[in-house]
């Protein structure tokens, strides 16, 4: 196989051409930060990664300044570009020692509200993770089913709660342990399988299981059926179609509908996930109960974009098909919050608020957009 170089691009900083004192070096600093906002403004939105790279310098560059706020903007800025150098030791360690003129100014900026907000709340939820080790005893008496699974959990040993319930059953054949497992048990106790109705067994012609490994089945909150794409492994003649699913907890489990296999798993935030739609070839926009709007790359199946200007849970993502190329996203929250979204450079174009107490879907249909 031939291996596919990607395409080097090279910054030259300024050159340092005097001594280290004070005045010298916020001059250097003034320079190599105008260097970057060049290289910056004549980067077309779908370089991405690279205009990320140069938001995380400047970034840097002003945080060595002391311009806390313009350094918080250019690591806001890696959310729509590529969260995945997103440095959040850094910039929590930045907030949390904000001077109060500096936190007061960012607090009247939503954007930089929003992204200090989410930062805190984050690390307040990994405060509360229970990290304790926990015992386990070997039971010593005969377990009830739910006990069972309760005890299988425990130890590790599997999670899926069907598969326990498999086991427990292969462990009581013929005793009287009762079982809430998916067979019948006969009047002397042994188990017998279920039979499903011939319409049923005609109709459903596969089954899949995206809760696998889980431990406790989780809700399909969203199916998203996407067309055949092609994948870096993947010959031009070899594309296939995908089924994604979401689930309660953020996770999204991606299947291929032409074998049914499982081929990707990933999760995004803790949250119900609302609605996904395909927003173009490469993109799979994900709305969240935690207001943020995850942009997924279908070649690298892997989040390295966020959005996060709703303030509530997404509820609804459109596409603007009034076009033969699609250029605009629609996203609603609950609250009644419309966005329209550039998909190149990922900018809002419009914003307005709806007349209503509670959104729940929007629809274009007939060159209008509908909302309900």
């Amino acid at each position: 196989k031939r291996s596919i170089s990607k395409p080097i691009s090279t910054f030259k900083i300024p050159e340092i051409h005097f001594p280290l004192l004070g005045q010298s070096v916020q001059s250097y600093y003034l320079d190599f930060t105008n260097h970057l906002s060049r290289a910056i403004n004549v980067l077309s939105p779908e370089n991405s990664a690279l205009l990320a790279r140069y938001f995380y310098l400047r970034g840097l560059v002003n945080l060595m300044q002391r311009k806390f706020l313009n350094a918080l903007s250019d690591f806001q800025n890696l959310y729509k570009t590529d969260i995945r150098i997103f440095p959040m030791d850094l910039v929590r360690k930045m907030i949390e020692n904000l001077p109060p003129l500096d936190r007061s100014q960012a607090d009247q900026k939503p954007e930089l509200k929003r992204l200090i907000s989410h930062l805190l709340d984050k690390q307040r939820e990994v405060t509360k993770t229970d990290d304790h080790v926990k015992k386990f005893e070997l039971p010593k008496t005969h377990m009830q089913v739910n006990d069972f699974v309760k005890r299988i959990q425990e130890s590790g040993i599997v999670k899926d709660t069907d598969t326990i319930h498999r086991l427990f059953d292969a462990l009581t054949v013929g005793s009287a342990v009762p079982s809430t497992s998916p067979h019948q048990r006969s009047s002397d106790g042994r188990s017998m399988p279920m039979m499903v109705p011939k319409t049923t067994s005609e109709t459903l012609k596969h089954k899949i299981n995206p809760s696998a490994g889980e431990t406790i089945p989780q809700a399909v909150e969203v199916l998203l059926y996407t067309p055949g794409q092609l994948e870096p492994t993947e010959k031009h003649g070899d594309a296939h179609p995908k089924l994604w699913c979401a689930l309660n907890g953020g996770k999204v489990v991606v299947f291929d509908a032409s074998t049914w296999s499982l081929q990707h798993s990933f999760k995004v935030g803790n949250s119900k996930l609302k609605c996904m739609i395909m927003a173009e070839q490469s993109q799979v926009w994900i709305g969240s109960a935690d207001s943020v709007i995850y942009l997924i790359n279908t070649h690298s199946m892997s989040c390295n974009k966020q959005l996060n200007d709703h303030r509530r849970e997404i509820v609804d993502i459109v596409v603007d098909t009034r076009e033969s190329l699609p250029s605009e996203v629609y996203s609603c929250s609950v609250d009644g919050t419309v966005i329209a979204w550039n998909i190149s450079s990922l900018k809002v174009n419009r914003q307005f608020q709806l007349p209503l107490e509670t959104v729940t879907s929007i629809q274009f249909y007939k060159n209008r957009l509908w909302c309900c």
